[in-house]
């Protein structure tokens, strides 16, 4: 038998928390409320991801988080394009 174990990153937070609230498509409003609130996402990550993050480390997540979606709507033909510069922001 083997076990797979996930491991969490600031980038998996991120992803996470703004699949919680919908999609960039079509609740981009409900993520960028969720987003701003950091508190919030400091729970989110240690209730759901259980990872302890601080807030400091919740406003990186955040501005990084809109600032996909900032791309997302300049880029409406590709929501996801902004996927690779946030993963490396926040991995690296």
């Amino acid at each position: 038998m083997s076990l797979h174990f996930h491991r969490h990153t600031n980038y998996t937070v991120l992803v996470g928390y703004m699949e919680h609230y919908g999609t960039i498509s079509n609740n981009s409003e409900q993520i960028t409320a969720a987003l701003q609130n950091t508190e919030q996402l400091v729970d989110y990550s240690l209730e759901n991801m259980d990872i302890a993050i601080d807030i400091d480390t919740a406003n990186t997540i955040s501005k990084v988080g809109l600032q996909w979606l900032a791309y997302a709507k300049a880029h409406p033909e590709d929501p996801q394009g902004y996927a690779a510069t946030a993963q490396h922001i926040l991995e690296d």
